[in-house]
């Protein structure tokens, strides 16, 4: 879900996006109750921001939300971003495989990328790849060699998926959105598909393989969930919670790119 520029509006038209289909679910399923790993600060490209700023305090009784940020700046940029935000709870953990702390590598927290001419986003990279800045194509050498210089491994704390959601009490939730930078995969295979699936699901596929896209196609059609891609973004929904929604969306952008579902 990240921008590196924005010449034509394009981060307006998706924000639009969002923030109808955030609006369309919660009217369809009378309340939201979502989670998000991977929030940063929570104000930047956010698909999330606008309709939490301005709903959430229309609907406090109706809308519930878990933001979850590892590291530790950003996790205070994060509640200081929401603070007047009814409904909005924090997790300072990486969702994992397991409740072990595991190394991530993040810009240093002494350096910010604008006082040196760098992008704001340069503090969005956060991963558990070391080589996540090798990923990026859209970047200068003078950007990349930044980057290198200033991206350090540090420990943070993790959690399971299950056990966030028995320490927050959500038993079900309507939306999950996941930005984190090339695990998605790894999170989706820890989520309960059979229990308490989510009705739908947004994640960033922009630093997956072809063969990484395809087992993430695999994994969601196989629990029924239809696909569309957006902007570097794949919104999948259960077949019985999103064609009402989504119709008139796909009509008014004619870009989402719909993958298929299994039938099994």
């Amino acid at each position: 879900m990240l921008e590196t520029s924005d010449p034509t509006g394009k981060t307006n038209v998706v924000e639009g996006f969002y923030f109808t289909l955030l609006n369309e679910i919660l009217e369809a399923h009378g309340q939201m109750r979502l989670v998000q790993i991977g929030a940063h600060a929570g104000n930047q490209n956010d698909p999330l921001f606008r309709f939490i700023k301005t709903t959430f305090p229309k609907f406090p009784d109706k809308c519930k939300a878990v933001l979850v940020e590892p590291i530790p700046r950003h996790f205070r940029e994060l509640r200081a971003t929401y603070a007047d935000c009814p409904g909005v709870y924090f997790a300072n953990v990486a969702i994992a495989e397991n409740n072990e702390p595991k190394t991530i590598w993040s810009l240093r927290d002494d350096v910010d990328p604008a006082a040196h001419g760098f992008p704001p986003w340069f503090t969005q990279l956060s991963s558990f790849n070391p080589g996540r800045v090798n990923l990026l194509e859209e970047i200068t050498p003078e950007m990349r060699d930044f980057l290198k210089q200033n991206t350090i491994p540090g420990l943070v704390r993790c959690s399971t998926f299950e056990a966030l959601l028995e320490s927050f009490r959500m038993e079900q939730v309507e939306l999950i959105v996941i930005d984190v930078e090339g695990y998605e995969l790894e999170i989706l295979k820890t989520i309960d598909f059979e229990t308490a699936p989510p009705q739908f699901l947004i994640f960033e596929y922009a630093l997956f393989d072809a063969e990484t896209k395809q087992a993430c196609e695999k994994l969601l059609s196989e629990n029924h969930y239809s696909q569309m891609d957006i902007s570097g973004d794949t919104v999948c929904f259960l077949d019985f919670a999103g064609p009402v929604i989504f119709t008139p969306l796909l009509d008014d952008r004619g870009n989402g790119r719909r993958a298929e579902r299994s039938e099994s």
